[in-house]
């Protein structure tokens, strides 16, 4: 009998292996080109291993089958991209705007907030959350990110040395602090143990999510669960919605003290001018993206479980990607020391204008070092691809996408295409002056993705990112200790320089290589299309209505992130846009701008009080992203909060939970029986007891206020009203909106829950990823590093020596800087999307519903697009070579209707903490970028910790 069920069972696993391969859409999917894979398994072997072999696969596969290449995991393919034409395609449509089912793996952390939503709930959360990032807002959150840059700059003078053993950790604290502080309206100081808690659940959630990923079988809640994976998973979700839940809850106490009188007209009425009194002494009070969420909630448009989503979502998202950012880009600058000294001299000379001081005046005059970060961001996207699902079928410049395929847009090779980079792997800035990026596909850098669903955060990113490096390069030199060249990535959900899964990183960059621009890979029965030219991720990411579904992979962050905004689709992330979208309008993010100033500035000041030495800069920088994320999205600080390490923690757990169970997706059903499960399960209650924690003092402050601060929350237009005015100046947060839309029963107290976890998780880790990186970038780049500070230096002296929204604006070359570094080094290396309908790439025809993986990573690299796409050349982002560049060859906050909801945000983060170190320290590189491992996770990640010297820069002002 035994012999016989085999025999059957084998008969029938052929008869739909069969079905599968040689009916239309598996025909469709094989025309692509990819590496050989093995009947049933297809190419799940290739995806098994560390997290560092992983990269390495990915890259080589995604090289060797350039533009578009196709794997299979059993009986799924994916479709990964990195041509900025095929980009465009599926990041400019609202059609490709769901994730694909990869963020499923999110999901226990994000729910369906902003980054795991789709369909209607993402542009209702969108729409809600949008305002947050106004420039309006963003000046508001300048001082916060310019004092978070001058913290981190005094933490590493006090250090008492100056070498840095792991810059991610150092950075990921100080951005951890900013998208607090700004975003959550909290602050973290003080908070260490809490906060340190908080980033070592996101690292482990991120291993959680990755490990789950690459196993297909785990993709399976009910057997995850029973794994130690899932226990684990668990586990660290309590930290992370326990950090999250908290900042909500302190947050709504808030509101309810003050009656709400800062929610009203919060988001209708603060993007207009108005001379009403009232509403000017409203708008005046800075308020955070989290109350934009609470505001929403009053409304009934979310509920708390909502709010909660869309905090964990921006607090992972606000301050990783950032820190990883700001990491990569200070090892590029202190391995280039002209670099380095270029844009300490642009800070330095803009500094003497403004009277010594950072102020957003400042940051947006230092042009070269905006330059140096977009460098950065291009050699080191933080998110390093991005996965949708077609939604339809998808025409590509070669090849035919059938609907509901998983599409990977390859961001990290995107960005290294000598195509479109010339010498894709010279770091060289001026690749983003106005005049190159007129010449460029407009797809073929997507750091903050691109289209309709691109990073809504963006701007306050690129913000952080300039006011903490400013700061850093401002006050130290950077020398390089460990080199770029030397490191190995891993994948995460953000891109890490990582030792356990690089060789996974590594095989990914050699498919992308071997496979140029597409290939295949079979999971089992699954085909998984990897591209990675412009014009096939914009047929993807360009489409407003197709392809919007993110690939299996964002299942595996449900469990973290529910269906919030990143995992959520259809009708649910339309809806979800729509709510979230107000949270990053400008005049909400020029609420923020103090604050994630300010955070720089603690960044800055703890880097002075430690005497430069960072071990782990990573570490640092996510301090501070978090801090930023939870006062500006939750108005939450997590100074005092001492769950915020034991979250963080969780963060990178569930991270590489996450990518297991993908690789293991036949575990599916019993991934919660295994370890890897259970690890899943014990980071979710620190994950989901974070910002259950936040999301409760939130709703007690609007309780105590009588949930005054939440009207006029979403109103933009002006006003005469006194009281209305009056409230409008009260800084309201994201998830203020959130509990305003519960309050208008658009939303639930779940609901809450995935945008805040959702936030949270985006709003800090992806930011500190692009932190991180882009102070490697300017710390490795001399040059570059000095003209950045030149240009800060130079609108500091000019501001007073303060740091605001203007001065942050008026620094191109910072801004060029942190775009390179994007580029470079994306957050979020690849995207995953699943396929609505036949996509026709470049060359071949993908059948609807195939998993594509976005390589955002090999797009930024692809030499088609980049030239020298290895040099960090922030000048490739002047207008006149951005207006030659393909559209979606630079995709770090993704393209098109599904693009980063954040990316202004993000931005702004960004040049608020870059500004400031970079104003107040040399950058100097201990590892270099040449010698990071990078390993596949959630976020570009490397193996090992990253050390990065910050050398003070004696002052006649103290910190900026």
């Amino acid at each position: 009998m035994i012999v016989i069920a085999l025999i059957l069972f084998v008969i029938i696993l052929l008869s739909y292996y069969y079905y599968v391969h040689y009916g239309r859409n598996g025909r469709l999917i094989n025309l692509i080109p990819g590496p050989p894979g093995y009947p049933i398994i297809g190419n799940t072997l290739l995806l098994q291993g560390s997290r560092e072999n992983l990269w390495k696969h990915l890259i080589t596969i995604t090289d060797k089958y350039y533009p578009i290449c196709k794997i299979w995991t059993f009986f799924i393919p994916i479709v990964s991209i990195r041509d900025p034409d095929d980009m465009e395609v599926i990041l400019n449509n609202i059609k490709h705007i769901n994730k694909s089912i990869i963020y499923d793996v999110l999901r226990p952390w994000f729910n369906t907030g902003l980054l795991t939503s789709g369909g209607t709930k993402w542009q209702t959360r969108r729409k809600i959350l949008t305002p947050a990032f106004h420039f309006n807002i963003l000046q508001h959150f300048i001082e916060s990110l310019i004092e978070e840059g001058e913290n981190m700059t005094k933490s590493l003078k006090n250090t008492g040395g100056t070498v840095v053993k792991d810059l991610i950790p150092f950075i990921s604290e100080h951005t951890l602090n900013a998208i607090c502080e700004t975003a959550m309206g909290t602050s973290l100081r003080d908070q260490s143990a809490y906060q340190q808690r908080y980033r070592k659940a996101v690292h482990q959630i991120g291993e959680i999510i990755i490990y789950r990923l690459m196993r297909q079988w785990l993709r399976y809640n009910w057997i995850f669960s029973l794994m130690p994976k899932g226990k684990k998973q668990a586990e660290t979700l309590r930290i992370l919605h326990g950090f999250t839940e908290r900042i909500i809850e302190e947050r709504k106490l808030c509101q309810e003290y003050t009656d709400d009188q800062y929610l009203k007209d919060f988001d209708s009425n603060t993007m207009t001018e108005t001379s009403d009194v009232e509403t000017i002494k409203i708008r005046k009070k800075r308020l955070a993206l989290l109350d934009i969420l609470i505001a929403a909630s009053r409304k009934g448009l979310l509920t708390d479980s909502d709010i909660r989503e869309e905090v964990d979502t921006f607090m992972f998202e606000g301050h990783d990607t950032v820190a990883k950012g700001i990491c990569f880009a200070l090892l590029l600058l202190a391995e280039h020391k002209d670099i380095q000294n270029r844009v300490r001299d642009e800070i330095r000379t803009t500094i003497e204008k403004t009277g010594e001081k950072f102020t957003i005046n400042v940051l947006q005059n230092l042009s070269y070092l905006d330059r140096c970060i977009k460098e950065a961001l291009r050699l080191y996207p933080s998110v390093y691809f991005i996965s949708r699902i077609t939604s339809e079928d998808v025409k590509f410049k070669s090849y035919i996408i059938p609907a509901k395929t998983i599409v990977h847009l390859n961001i990290y090779g995107l960005h290294r295409d000598p195509n479109f980079w010339p010498n894709p792997e010279i770091f060289d800035p001026d690749r983003f002056l106005s005049e190159k990026i007129r010449n460029r596909h407009p797809y073929s850098y997507l750091p903050f993705s691109a289209g309709p669903r691109n990073c809504i955060g963006q701007r306050f990113a690129l913000l952080e990112m300039k006011a903490m490096i400013a700061s850093l390069i401002h006050n130290f030199y950077l020398e390089p200790i460990d080199y770029l060249k030397d490191l190995q990535m891993e994948v995460d959900l953000v891109l890490h320089p990582a030792h356990p899964l690089q060789d996974l990183w590594k095989f990914q960059r050699r498919l992308c290589k071997n496979y140029y621009p597409i290939y295949k890979l079979w999971c089992g029965p699954i085909a998984f299309v990897s591209i990675h030219h412009p014009d096939d991720l914009e047929k993807v990411l360009g489409s407003a209505k197709e392809h919007l579904s993110k690939g299996y992979l964002y299942d595996a962050l449900i469990p973290w992130l529910g269906t919030g905004l990143l995992t959520s689709e259809g009708i649910k992330w339309h809806k979800r846009r729509k709510i979230l979208t107000p949270t990053f309008h400008f005049n909400i993010l020029k609420q923020f701008v103090e604050i994630l100033i300010d955070e720089g500035n603690r960044m800055a000041k703890f880097l002075k009080d430690t005497n430069g030495s960072v071990n782990d800069l990573m570490f640092l920088i996510s301090h501070h992203t978090m801090n930023a994320i939870c006062e500006t999205a939750m108005g939450t600080s997590l100074q005092e909060m001492d769950e915020f390490q034991q979250y963080r923690q969780a963060i990178h757990d569930i991270g590489q939970i996450s990518i297991y169970s993908y690789i293991n997706s036949f575990l599916k059903k019993i991934f919660s029986l295994t370890s890897m499960g259970k690890k899943q399960d014990k980071n979710l209650k620190i994950l989901h007891g974070f910002t259950e924690k936040i999301i409760t003092e939130r709703k007690q402050y609007h309780e105590r206020t009588n949930g005054r601060y939440l009207k006029y929350f979403d109103d933009m237009t002006e006003t005469d009203d006194e009281e209305i005015i009056r409230i409008k100046k009260r800084r309201l947060a994201m998830l203020d909106l959130l509990i305003a839309a519960v309050r208008n029963d658009e939303m639930d107290d779940v609901d809450i829950r995935e945008e805040v976890d959702t936030f949270v998780f985006e709003g800090h880790d992806t930011v500190a990823v692009g932190l991180t990186y882009a102070i490697l970038l300017l710390a490795e780049h001399e040059d570059v590093q000095k003209r950045a500070r030149n240009e800060i230096s130079a609108i500091m002296e000019a501001n007073g020596g303060k740091l605001t929204m203007s001065a942050l604006n008026n620094m191109p070359y910072l801004e060029r800087c942190l775009k390179e570094s994007l580029r470079l080094y994306p957050s979020v290396p690849f995207i995953s999307r699943v396929l609505s309908k036949d996509l026709q790439t470049q060359t071949y025809l993908v059948p609807s519903g195939t998993i594509v993986h976005l390589n955002i990573y090999d797009i930024h690299r692809d030499p088609n697009f980049w030239p020298n796409p290895d040099v960090f050349d922030p000048d490739r982002f002047l207008l006149e070579k951005i207006q030659k560049r393909h559209p979606y060859s630079y995709l770090p906050f993704s393209a098109g209707p599904r693009n980063c909801i954040g990316q202004r945000f993000a931005m702004m983060e960004l040049k608020a903490i870059i500004a400031t170190l970079i104003y107040n320290f040399y950058l100097e590189p201990i590892d270099y970028l040449k010698d990071l491992q990078f390993k596949t996770d959630l976020t570009s990640r490397v193996t090992q910790p990253i050390r990065t010297r910050f050398v003070p820069i004696n002052r006649t002002s103290k910190v900026i």
